[in-house]
């Protein structure tokens, strides 16, 4: 595989909406090395309310990073700066954005970033 540095302009990917990826509601800008790596870069925003429910991901690695806003997990308020890792095969989250959140996630693995979950993700209003 040959190595060739790359440069993304913030408009390079477009706004998708995250529904079929199993996020309702949400938003993301997927960011490929242009290379059959499986790697990606992928920008999601999240409403205030969203819960993405308890999942395991079997084909890929993940990192999050948050750039604006909360995530909330395992008892813990991430803010900007904050990162989590989920190794495939590991079940991770849930994740609640109460007041809405971006997000940095970096993926790795030879399948499609998808998410399954029994209980469906999105906007749940507060308890």
């Amino acid at each position: 595989m040959s190595k060739t540095f790359i440069v993304h302009e913030r408009h390079d990917a477009p706004w998708e909406p995250s529904d079929a990826h199993g996020l309702p509601g949400g938003m993301h800008r997927v960011y490929k090395s242009g290379a059959d790596d499986g790697i990606q870069g992928i920008i999601g925003t999240f409403p205030p309310g969203f819960v993405e429910p308890a999942h395991t991901h079997d084909d890929v690695d993940h990192w999050c990073v948050v750039i604006e806003g909360e995530m909330h997990v395992d008892g813990k308020v991430l803010g900007p700066g904050s990162y989590i890792y989920a190794p495939r095969g590991v079940c991770h989250g849930p994740f609640h954005y109460p007041v809405g959140a971006t997000i940095f996630a970096t993926v790795r693995g030879p399948g499609a970033f998808t998410h399954e979950f029994d209980t469906p993700a999105g906007v749940r209003p507060p308890a």
